[in-house]
This record gives structure tokens, C-alpha cells and sequence, in this order.
């Protein structure tokens, strides 16, 4: 993989992470708090730890020939693991409660609360005793260790005990049978003179060194816990992140629209900027973004539309257009608005039909209302004029200049109950032919093609097709049925504008997307078109 491969690869995955913000966030804010919460809500749990050396010598074999516990020939570590897990016998716990005074039926929760571990590097048992209560865990601790030294001296001494008591049985055999002034006797009690004094000196193998002098809380830790859920969450968020990228559909490169529908795209529009409202008691009305904001970013990304359709329509001539999209929400009706306004801008003569029966939106974005409409015309044609609603062109920036093209906006009118069957009537082709001698361009903003069938219906009425898809709003899937739909048409398509992209950064270094005026004082509107060669007469 190249240098530029790495740099594709990174920028899609940072668009990812950008894209998935907010769940990355909810569950990075989300995963530590439950953790801190539930920590919180966790009762205080303390441990407290004492040490025990160990030893292999057993005083009673270093001084007689008497058989010892079987451990002088263990290795240290083989010795400390047989010694840790002598130390977790029911009977050291049974003790150690007892000696605190506790019923025996809870040797099995010491037990379980208990840990002994060796050292790697000295002979020594690291005692740990879990308890709720500070005090108990400490005393706990301590009592465990003594028992288990007691338990482990015990075994140790338990071969010279043994030895002992068989001694002492023999005295007393001797002593009944008559035979205290034998030499046996004397032998005997010699004997158990020297197991009493070596059972005596017997210290063990096994003492407690460093008593517990405290215990520390080690549960609920919440900062600790927070900041383990902290790494959890980020490796979880971006988990999430992808997989949700992963069950999305919808469709975000404006390469992957083109290679779907096999159109070359004629522009790439950024998301219109939202409509300012007139303020309460203003006599200006509300209008589309290229009259409030001529020389914005919308607008320049509009005109470079206006001109490349231009181009596009060098060979079929189509002088009306429907504008339509695979399904609602696109911004198929704010586009064609917008793209109306331009081109009466630049000179030419152009009339808008909202053709969309279902969800009407060109009365709202020029603020006309409803007026007799299509449905009036279409019931009473001698109204064709009254309907027509002329469009002020005059916008901020222009210098005093008025634009010499017309816009006028024939709007939906009183929808139809039945709007499928009111588009496919033959009056509908009348009146866009009756509008062809008054216009230069007609434009009429169809319903989306995948919603209703409509669009395929009227389509038979104009010349061409526009075509326009969102970005992360249509999916994969409506991709192939929009292919499909326009197969099934026999009105040719001009082309594609895909909506939702941001300018690059290789255009905005040449300082395009801000205002700027020709040498004349205009804005780029009649500039623009006399270097295509169009709409300059």
C-alpha cells in the first residue's frame, strides 16, 4: 500500500469516527459513569496481610536418627506451594474462628476470602483476608497465621509424639510386669527422658514474622474502575462505530452514486444553508438562498450547475426539464428553486412548475401561495396567465443592476384527490407545451421517482430528466431500483447533481465559494454566461 493509499485509507476512518461522534461519545461518557455508579453503590470491602516464614528444619532430626515430616528433600518453591495449600485446610479455618470467637459454619466464607500465595524469592507466606468490616479482616488475618503455624508445628512434631507414646507403653508394660529395676526399663525411661527434652526444644518450621497492622479498602475503587471503563468504552465505542458503518446503507461518497447509476455527475452540490426567515412586520418576503445570498458558496456551486447543464443540453435541446429524485427529502424542490433563480439571473426567461401533487414546496420557498396553480389551469386553461406568479429577481449586492431575465412560478394549486391519474392526463402535456413559446427553459419539479409513480408518468410531458441524489440519505439499495426506473422511461437523462458534498480544499485555495465581482461591479451571474457563450443576448 503507497503513501496515498495510507492517506485514503486514514481519511476514511477518521470520516468514520467523525461521522459516529455521537455514539462514540454516549458510550466513552456512558461505560465509565455506569462503572464510577455501580462502584459507588458497591459496599466498602477491606484487606488486611500477614507474613509467615517457612523453614525445612526440624530440630528433632538434626539431633537424633528419628524419622522427620518428609519435607528436608523438597526445593524451596516445591515447599512453599505444598505449605500454601496445607494453609487453606477446613481445620485452620475452624480454629481460627473458634478463636475468635465465631460460629464454625462460617469456615467456608474464610475460606473463600482467603488467599495464600508464595514469594518467588524467600521462604515466605503472603497471608490476605477479605472482610467488609476494616477491624475483622485485620484480627482475621492474624489469627489465620498463628492457627496455621500451630497446625504446621503439630504435624511436625507429630512423628516424636508418636515415637513418645509408644515409649511410654512400654515403661508401662515394664513397670506392670514387675520389671522397673530391668535394664530395658532403665533404657525405656532413659528414652522418653530424651523425647520429652527434644519435643520440648522443637520450635517448628514455620512462625509468624510480620502481623497484620491494618487493612486497606481495596473495593469499591471508582477511579480506578472509571479509568479501566474509560479504555473499555473508547475500544468499545469505535466497535460500535464500525458496526454501525457496517449495517449503514446509506450511500456517502459521491463515487459510488456515479458508479451505481453510470452517470458522470454535472455538479456536486454542498447542503443549501438554511433560509432566513423575513423578521416579524418585514414587508420583504422569504426567498430562495441565491437571492439572499447571491455571491455565497450555494450560489457559485449553482452557477457552475446552471453552466454544465448547458453543455449537457447542447445536444438534445430539451427546453422543459423535470428535476426528480429517487425519494423525499433530497432537496429536489430547493435545488430546482434555486437553479431557476440562476438562470433567470443570468437573462434568461424561465417559468417553474411544481408538478409535485403530493407534497407541494415551491409555494412555500417563494412565499406565492397556492393561487389557482396546476389543478386551476388544468380545469379552466384561460387562467394560464392569472396563475403565473412573477418572481422579483432583485437581489442584495447587485448594485442597483435588475437582472434582464423573468422568473414566474406556476405552484401546485388545490391538490388532487387523485394525483397519479391527474399528472397522466393529456392536459398536463397541453400545458407545458403552452408554456414552451413564453420561456426559455421550463422546469418542473416532479415527485421522487422510487416514492410514487408520478414522475414516471409526467415524465412523458418534458424533454429531459434531472436527476439528483443525496448523500447519506439515499441508500445502496435505492440505487438499483433508481436504475431500474429510469429504464423504464424513454425520456432521456441529462444528468446527475449530487447534494450534500463540502468543497474541497483544493478549490477553496483559489478563493472560490466566497463573493466576488467582475470588473463591472456585477456579480459572477452575467459574467459567468459570457464566457459559456450563453444567455449574454
Amino acid at each position: 500500500m503507497d503513501s496515498r493509499d495510507r492517506e485514503t485509507s486514514l481519511r476514511d476512518t477518521l470520516q468514520i469516527l467523525w461521522r459516529r461522534r455521537w455514539s462514540l461519545l454516549a458510550v466513552v461518557v456512558v461505560v465509565p459513569a455506569a462503572a464510577v455508579a455501580s462502584s459507588l453503590t458497591q459496599p466498602a470491602r477491606y484487606q488486611a496481610s500477614a507474613q509467615v516464614l517457612l523453614t525445612s528444619q526440624v530440630l528433632a532430626e538434626a539431633l537424633t536418627n528419628l524419622p522427620g515430616t518428609g519435607t528436608d528433600g523438597d526445593t524451596p518453591d516445591r515447599l512453599a506451594s505444598t505449605q500454601a495449600q496445607l494453609a487453606k485446610n477446613p481445620t485452620v479455618a475452624r480454629r481460627t474462628l473458634a478463636q475468635l470467637g465465631l460460629p464454625a459454619s462460617l469456615a467456608g466464607e474464610l475460606l473463600a476470602a482467603t488467599t495464600v500465595t508464595t514469594s518467588t524469592d524467600s521462604n515466605l507466606l503472603l497471608f490476605a483476608v477479605q472482610d467488609h468490616d476494616q477491624a475483622r479482616a485485620t484480627a482475621l488475618v492474624n489469627a489465620y497465621a498463628r492457627q496455621y503455624t500451630r497446625f504446621r508445628s503439630q504435624i511436625d512434631t507429630a512423628p516424636i509424639a508418636r515415637a513418645r507414646s509408644y515409649v511410654r507403653r512400654q515403661i508401662r508394660d515394664l513397670r506392670t510386669s514387675g520389671q522397673r529395676g530391668s535394664t530395658l526399663y532403665r533404657q525405656m525411661v532413659n528414652k522418653d527422658t530424651q523425647l520429652q527434652t527434644l519435643q520440648a526444644l522443637q520450635t517448628g518450621s514455620s512462625m509468624l514474622v510480620r502481623p497484620a497492622q491494618g487493612a486497606a479498602q481495596i473495593a469499591p475503587r471508582p477511579l480506578r474502575n472509571g479509568l479501566l471503563a474509560l479504555l473499555v468504552g473508547v475500544v468499545l465505542a469505535i466497535g460500535v462505530a464500525f458496526l454501525r458503518e457496517a449495517l449503514d446503507t446509506r450511500v456517502r461518497n459521491p463515487d459510488e452514486i456515479v458508479g451505481a447509476l453510470g452517470m458522470t455527475p454535472l455538479a456536486t452540490l454542498p447542503p443549501p444553508p438554511q433560509r432566513r426567515r423575513p423578521r416579524r412586520g418585514a414587508a420583504e418576503p422569504a426567498a430562495p438562498i441565491v437571492l439572499q445570498q447571491p455571491g455565497g458558496a450555494y450560489a457559485e456551486s449553482l452557477r457552475l450547475l446552471r453552466t454544465k447543464l448547458d453543455f449537457a443540453n447542447l445536444g438534445p435541446q430539451a427546453s422543459a426539464i423535470m428535476v426528480s429524485s429517487a425519494v423525499a427529502g433530497e432537496g429536489k424542490s430547493t435545488t430546482i428553486a434555486n437553479l431557476a433563480v440562476t438562470y433567470a439571473r443570468a437573462g434568461r426567461r424561465v417559468v417553474l412548475i411544481d408538478l409535485d401533487l403530493r407534497r407541494p414546496k415551491l409555494h412555500t420557498l417563494f412565499d406565492v401561495g397556492a393561487g389557482p396553480g396546476v389543478t386551476g389551469v388544468i380545469a379552466d386553461p384561460a387562467r394560464l396567465q392569472e396563475a403565473l406568479v412573477p418572481i422579483p429577481l432583485a437581489a442584495h449586492g447587485d448594485g442597483g443592476n435588475e437582472p434582464r431575465g423573468s422568473l414566474r412560478v406556476l405552484p401546485a394549486g388545490r391538490l388532487p384527490p387523485d394525483p397519479g391519474e391527474f399528472v397522466g392526463q393529456p392536459q398536463i402535456r397541453q400545458l407545458i407545451d403552452a408554456l414552451r413559446p413564453q420561456a426559455d427553459l421550463v422546469l418542473v419539479d416532479g415527485t421522487p421517482l422510487l416514492t410514487v409513480g408520478d414522475a414516471l408518468t409526467a415524465s412523458t410531458a418534458v424533454d429531459a430528466i434531472l436527476l439528483l441524489a443525496r448523500l447519506n440519505l439515499v441508500k445502496r439499495r435505492m440505487l438499483v431500483d433508481l436504475t431500474q426506473a429510469l429504464e423504464r422511461t424513454t425520456t432521456p437523462t441529462l444528468g446527475l447533481v449530487v447534494v450534500g458534498t463540502l468543497p474541497t480544499a483544493s478549490y477553496a485555495y483559489y478563493g472560490y465559494g466566497g463573493t466576488y465581482l467582475t470588473p463591472n461591479g456585477h456579480n459572477g451571474d452575467v459574467a459567468e454566461d459570457a464566457v459559456a457563450g450563453v444567455g449574454t443576448d
